[in-house]
């Protein structure tokens, strides 16, 4: 489900981070109160070492990331949607 390694430059990882952690920044108030940090720290450990988590779609995470992010980006690599 992952990038492949060799589409993994260390800067576009980086990058990735970056960008989830500003999207999901903004969109809360606090990562604690929202219950979002737990996921949001998986999910950023999952990018990291190329692997996926999987969340129910009524995670406070997950709502953002499907408000924030279309269907075609790579944060889906990362990211299974468990049905419930």
């Amino acid at each position: 489900m992952p990038e492949t390694a060799k589409n993994r430059a260390p800067a576009d990882v980086l990058g990735l981070l970056a960008e989830v952690y500003q999207v999901v920044y903004n969109s809360t108030e606090s990562f604690e109160e929202d219950l979002i940090g737990p996921d949001l720290a998986y999910l950023m450990g999952a990018i990291t070492m190329n692997s996926y988590w999987a969340w129910g779609s009524t995670r406070p995470l997950m709502k953002i990331l499907q408000e924030k992010f279309g269907l075609g980006h790579r944060i889906w690599s990362y990211v299974e949607m468990e049905s419930r």
